[in-house]
């Protein structure tokens, strides 16, 4: 199923850039058992940086950014990249 979705913007939208990282450190919503403390030691070593161009993004537009693996102590298959409208 497909959904297309258009809106008219009335005033352009400035680009403001957004940086991130992401380590395991930072991690949120990790399945911790209690039992098993041990849970987030088990996730691999990785550190990702990027940005996104503008945190306010018009949906007819392309979603612009950068992601760069910096460190992992694992083979990587896949990213995949979930974005949220909050």
């Amino acid at each position: 199923m497909e959904f297309i979705v258009k809106n008219k913007i009335n005033k352009a939208i400035e680009p403001n850039k957004v940086d991130f990282k992401i380590t395991p450190e930072n991690l949120k919503n990790v399945n911790v058992n209690k039992q098993n403390a041990t849970a987030k030691s088990s996730i691999p070593d990785f550190h990702i940086r990027g940005h996104f161009d503008s945190g306010v993004c018009n949906i007819e537009e392309p979603f612009t950014g950068n992601v760069n693996v910096e460190k992992s102590n694992v083979e990587i298959r896949s990213i995949e990249l979930q974005f949220v409208r909050v």
